[in-house]
């Protein structure tokens, strides 16, 4: 007669650990039920509307063994032990290791807190999809608790969105209650902050969620709320001082920033990546180029925001002929913009396209231009948007702000570096180029193998596994 088998637990450790027995039958084992704590009605788990009472179950159904497949077993949850001593009891590692004689391997949870997450688009969120991305299901369950008031909560390609709804905005910071709650909730492996996001770390210190670890990416310092912000610095720093690990983008980053250089020894450098691989065809580029004549193409993308220098991309065009301007993204200065061109007679020399999010069609702009800018006019921690276009052999001209971004596209190597706010030094840079063919291809080319070496997303996501192990 087989051993009859109850797990306590009904999640996907549970049902996992059922299928192995139920595909051994040499175990001469069965399982027939499962039973979970339900903490409102303490004691019981409730299933097809039937309130079972476990210690008369036990009797009732003769299990001979139960297995603990959750976190707690009967004395946590009733303060006692309820389990007769004829029947055997194993927590899920010893099943697996005296039983099933093999190592049992746990999933390890990862949390990650973030203002924004997908599908927002931004260079933290991008971050985030990355990391999830790279980080095998087999080995990983992974959830996003962040604020939105227009989507809804989701399970979206294994990873788990957990969207809270805000009152207001306020400081570069969303302020919502059910965040705070939500936060309170959790118990993780890893709790993984992505900072800058101040409400989230006076959050944390209230809700006192349950983790193991605690890492933090640092995507850049809070800029331009200095006279709100100077009352938080000091818990800010003492957050940083708590982590275990606080993951950078890129060496830049630590050189520049006090509360990373006091926790050096916590620095863990790992960059954003790309894949290597393109998706359209040279008939599509082909097709997409003819739409601009014999003109050559300079390149921008991003949100329409002081921060992003565009207004100065705009005004070096009135020096540049022969070539046309394409501006991609949308914001709050879109009229801005709009106007000036219109102002100055630029219509033929600057086009916005809009928001673009279409991969695709992203790629066809990278691959048509002849020169990329980011024209940011303050901190750039690292400058996402470089990397697509160095990825196409495309020649970089950046502003001189000694971040990250600096480090993706090196002056004088991958492409050019000007001062930033400065328009006619932006449009000499793009003369030169423009009219140096030799150069912008040599540039193009040191461009493309610097992704090669250093930001391919296969050895980025090496490096993320390693983080997190």
């Amino acid at each position: 007669m087989s051993k009859k088998i109850m797990i306590i637990g009904f999640d996907d450790k549970a049902k996992a650990i059922a299928a192995l027995i139920q595909n051994r039958p040499q175990l001469n084992m069965e399982v027939v039920d499962f039973w979970e704590y339900n903490p409102v009605n303490k004691g019981s788990y409730t299933i097809n509307e039937i309130s079972f009472d476990l210690p008369n179950e036990l009797i009732l159904m003769k299990i001979d063994i139960v297995i603990f497949a959750t976190d707690r077993n009967c004395s946590d949850i009733f303060g006692y032990d309820i389990i007769p001593p004829s029947i055997k009891r194993y927590e899920i590692k010893d099943f697996y290791k005296k039983v099933l004689k093999e190592e049992y391997n746990e999933k390890k949870k990862i949390t990650h807190v973030s203002r924004y997450a997908s599908p927002y688009v931004g260079g933290i969120e991008s971050v985030i999809d990355q990391i999830n991305s790279g980080l095998p299901e087999e080995r990983f369950d992974k959830e996003v608790i962040c604020c939105s008031n227009t989507d809804k909560s989701s399970i979206d390609n294994g990873v788990k969105f957990t969207r809270c709804k805000f009152l207001f905005e306020f400081a570069a910071n969303t302020i919502s209650p059910s965040f705070l709650l939500q936060l309170s909730r959790v118990k993780t492996d890893i709790l993984h902050y992505h900072m800058p996001f101040i409400f989230a770390v006076i959050c944390h210190f209230i809700a006192r969620p349950k983790y193991k670890k605690l890492y933090i990416s640092y995507h850049g310092d809070i800029i331009g709320y200095d006279r709100y912000m100077k009352y938080f610095m000091g818990m800010y720093k003492y957050f940083f001082k708590k982590a275990d690990v606080i993951h950078v983008l890129s060496p830049r980053a630590i050189e520049l920033d006090n509360k990373l250089q006091m926790n050096r020894d916590k620095c863990r450098i790992v960059p954003f990546g790309v894949e290597l691989e393109n998706l359209c065809s040279e008939e599509e580029v082909l097709n997409c180029k003819k739409n601009y004549g014999d003109k050559k193409i300079i390149f921008c993308i991003g949100r329409f925001v002081h921060l992003k220098g565009f207004i100065y991309a705009i005004e070096a065009m009135k020096y540049v002929e022969g070539a046309i301007l394409l501006l991609a993204g949308d914001g709050k200065l879109k009229e801005e913009y709009e106007t000036y061109i219109r102002e100055n007679n630029l219509q033929e020399k600057v086009k916005l396209l809009g928001f673009v999010t279409d991969k695709r069609q992203k790629e066809l702009f990278y691959r048509i231009c002849d020169i990329f800018i980011l024209p940011s006019i303050r901190t750039e921690a690292f400058g996402i948007v470089q990397l697509e276009a160095m990825k196409q052999g495309k020649p970089v001209i950046n502003t001189n702000l000694g971040t990250g971004a600096n480090y993706v596209s090196v002056g004088n190597e991958t492409g050019l570096s000007v001062e930033p706010k400065n328009p006619i030094e932006l449009a000499r840079a793009i003369n030169e180029l423009l009219n140096d063919e030799k150069l912008r291809l040599r540039l193009g080319q040191n461009a493309r193998k610097r992704v090669e070496e250093l930001f391919d997303i296969k050895k980025v996501q090496e490096l993320y596994n390693e983080m997190y192990n």
